[in-house]
């Protein structure tokens, strides 16, 4: 008969199971134990166990499919997972965190020119054939800019958390400075229909935009307020922000905190102020569906160059408004009319314990009919780039203008509520949004105007659902979770295939060298068109 060795019995007087780990199970992974496992059974002989559908599941671990030593069986090149440890743990502070949540409510009541139209329009004409949005079906989405290996997470914030945060109060913008001129808004405009279409006029474009400092940091007014408030951006990056939750398409923003100030910037190559294109849509444009003059990136390029022509076309040439001062950043020599409609008002909010200051953007002058009132207005420009996706806008405008809207505040939710915010921000009277198309499907290069809609800021708000003292509470709340950070450089990226926004620890000369080169890029680039123009 063959011998049974009895296997050798631990003793644990203090407690139960094996008072120690057995040499060849040391050193090895396990599947972690959770307090929200379902427990079940040792052995179960009766093999009536899942005899009831609805109790399938019922011993199953809450771990699984997602633990990292999971192990699917695929293509060796597909199933390799590099395991990622360079994350610290995330510091859950207020008011991201659960005690955060509770405390909502305490604090929630607390309440050189160079000619930047012609080179975004050279840009977008050169790269018709190139590589454009960055998805990828394999990967997913790229990030908007590479992760450094010496970066450090400090933090993951959910958009979850972010919807559930209000303000009592919206706060009220004060203007503490404002310069630069502005013409009327010519209501012709406001009277066309796809029966009588207008043309768009190539040579509004030929105006010199670049009236701005582009980067916060860079802006000379905004450096001499600094006195005035602690927390500092332009209204791009605020309505980014405010409506972080809605955006899908990866994006960026440089964090610096110095001293007690905190500064929202942007990099040298970054496209958070251009227009995206069916960004929420449910079929998104992508590479591999679109090519040529549909592919990603020519849309977005087609869209930000329409916006710029149509805010110069739609205004009375040579009927001027100027802000209290003129405008800094233009040559003195420079012909008026050679210059783009705009004026910025540099204004200051409350939000809580902060003061925020920020330089906003004013398109057009608007007359009231019957009062005769003045007050500022943002133009924007919606653009059919397939009339198949849009149901062909020069039939439906006529007869369902409300179905148009309705369809593009689902396919561009998030380019809309940035330009409600900006509105707001900027204390617009009115928005303009025209309705824009190509005369050719394959042309992207002519378009025309098919009809205009004017809404209060407030009212096109509560069109596309956008509460604004959740967007003001998104805006503090991020406010509050940076000013927690210690002097430094800092990156708040979207995360490109989650809704989620990552801030980083980042080394203080990180971009410099790229920010350098891209300058070059762009001087060489104005060098060879002044070539070949001179050919």
């Amino acid at each position: 008969m063959a011998e049974f060795i009895a296997p050798e019995i631990q003793d644990n007087a203090n407690g139960w199971g094996p008072c120690q780990v057995p040499e060849k199970f040391k050193d090895m992974p396990y599947q972690p134990f959770g307090k929200t496992d379902r427990l079940g059974k040792v052995s179960d002989w009766t093999g009536a166990t899942y005899t009831d559908r609805k109790y399938a599941n019922k011993y199953t671990s809450t771990f699984a499919s997602n633990h990292q030593y999971t192990y699917y069986y695929e293509d060796d090149d597909t199933s390799y997972v590099l395991v990622d440890n360079t994350k610290t743990r995330s510091h859950s502070r207020f008011p991201f965190s659960r005690r955060g949540q509770r405390a909502r409510s305490a604090w929630a009541g607390r309440g050189g020119n160079n000619n930047w139209g012609n080179r975004d329009n050279r840009q977008w004409n050169n790269n018709r054939g190139g590589r454009g949005g960055r998805w990828n079906s394999r990967n997913g989405r790229d990030a908007s800019v590479k992760v450094g290996d010496d970066w450090t997470v400090l933090r993951e914030i959910d958009f979850s958390q972010l919807a559930t945060l209000r303000m009592n109060d919206l706060p009220r913008g004060e203007d503490l400075y404002t310069c630069g001129s502005v013409e009327t808004y010519d209501s012709v405009y406001d009277r066309i229909t796809p029966k009588n279409e207008r043309p768009m006029k190539k040579s509004a474009a030929d105006r010199n935009f670049n009236t701005c400092a582009d980067t916060t940091t860079d802006d000379p007014i905004i450096r001499e307020s600094r006195h005035k408030g602690q927390v500092f951006a332009t209204d791009h990056i605020m309505a980014t922000l405010m409506t972080a939750g809605r955006s899908v398409i990866p994006w960026d923003i440089i964090v610096r905190r110095i001293g007690d100030k905190l500064f929202f910037d942007k990099r040298a190559t970054s496209s958070i102020d251009k227009i995206s294109v069916n960004e929420t849509a449910n079929d998104p444009p992508s590479e591999e569906n679109n090519t040529g003059i549909n592919d990603p990136r020519n849309l977005t390029l087609e869209a930000t160059y329409v916006n710029k022509v149509f805010g110069q076309q739609c205004l009375k040439q040579g009927e001027w408004t100027d802000l209290s001062n003129k405008n800094p950043y233009i040559d003195p020599g420079m012909k008026k009319d050679r210059i783009a409609s705009a004026g910025y008002r540099y204004r200051k909010w409350t939000l809580g314990e902060y003061n925020l200051v920020a330089r906003t953007t004013v398109d057009a002058v608007v007359q009231n009919k019957k009062t005769g009132a003045k007050g500022f207005a943002i133009v924007r420009a919606l653009n059919e780039w397939d009339s198949k996706m849009t149901g062909d806008w020069r039939k439906k405008l006529e007869q369902q203008p409300g179905a148009v809207l309705a369809t593009e505040m689902k396919n561009n939710n998030c380019k809309l509520a940035k330009w409600t915010c900006q509105a707001v921000m900027a204390g617009a009277v009115l928005m303009k949004i025209a309705y824009i198309s190509r005369n050719s499907q394959r042309n992207n290069r002519e378009h025309s105007v098919l009809q205009v809609s004017q809404f209060t800021p407030s009212q096109f708000a509560a069109q596309m659902q956008l509460q604004l003292e959740n967007s003001w509470a998104v805006l503090r709340a991020i406010i509050h979770e940076c000013m927690q950070l210690s002097q430094g450089k800092y990156l708040l990226l979207k995360d490109p295939n989650n809704q989620k926004l990552i801030l980083y620890s980042i080394p203080e000369d990180t971009f410099s060298s790229s920010e350098d080169e891209s300058s070059d890029d762009d001087e060489d680039e104005e060098d060879s068109d002044k070539e070949s123009r001179k050919k």
